[in-house]
């Protein structure tokens, strides 16, 4: 990894994930970082070209995590 990605990498793992858009259409997801009130430290990250989309639904008991369903 480029010495220089780490610590901007570093910095996004404080800011507040506001909104996700998967667009599976144009194969982009892009990211809203900070706070959405006061627009302090607001990123935006999209990332073009992505392949393949995986989701995990964090809210499923601990039983269910080992099952992967396709809808």
């Amino acid at each position: 990894m480029d010495y220089r990605l780490a610590p901007l990498l570093d910095t996004l793992r404080e800011i507040k994930l506001d909104k996700v858009n998967i667009n599976i259409l144009a194969d982009t997801i892009s990211l809203h970082l900070g706070d959405k009130e006061t627009e302090k430290n607001n990123v935006n990250v999209r990332f073009d070209g992505v392949s393949s989309f995986y989701y995990i639904d964090e809210s499923k008991e601990d039983s269910d995590k080992s099952v992967i369903y396709n809808s």
